[in-house]
């Protein structure tokens, strides 16, 4: 007789993660968000659910993946009629701050959640003066982020 036992997230579980997403988030980039005086969060998403901290032209943008179970945050801007975009882990690398693999991105649980939050508004709130310097730009295309010119 073979027995087979399958490892894997409870369903329960996981409606908790995506119940406090928001709250949960909130209490994890307040200090950012009140330091640097951006606006949001602002809830968004069909699918994903999708919160935003903005100013000026420049997002922070964190979403909750549920099929991979996974919290993630990119930086994105505006300026002179180019959009950029780039995930924290490559600004972080690229800015020398954290290698690879150090930023947090497991949410399947309610623990995994916040501590991955907390590790990226940590990482947000390092990178956040280098994205909004004159040498921003320059940072946000060495880390490879995606680029494409805005239309009216």
């Amino acid at each position: 007789m073979l027995l087979r036992i399958e490892v894997g997230v409870s369903s329960r579980s996981f409606a908790t993660v995506q119940k406090s997403f928001m709250s949960e988030l909130e209490a994890a980039f307040r200090s950012l968000a009140e330091g640097f005086q951006l606006n949001g969060p602002e809830a968004g998403g069909t699918v994903i659910p999708v919160a935003t901290y903005h100013d000026r032209g420049m997002r922070i943008r964190i979403m909750l993946d549920t099929a991979d179970k996974a919290v993630s945050t990119r930086i994105e801007t505006d300026l002179n009629g180019v959009k950029l975009v780039a995930g924290l882990e490559d600004l972080v690398v690229a800015a020398g701050l954290a290698s690879r693999n150090v930023i947090r991105e497991n949410a399947v649980n309610l623990h995994n959640l916040k501590a991955s939050l907390h590790t990226q508004a940590e990482h947000v709130e390092r990178i956040w003066p280098q994205i909004k310097s004159v040498d921003g730009i320059n940072l946000m295309r060495q880390a490879g982020a995606r680029e494409w010119t805005i239309r009216d």
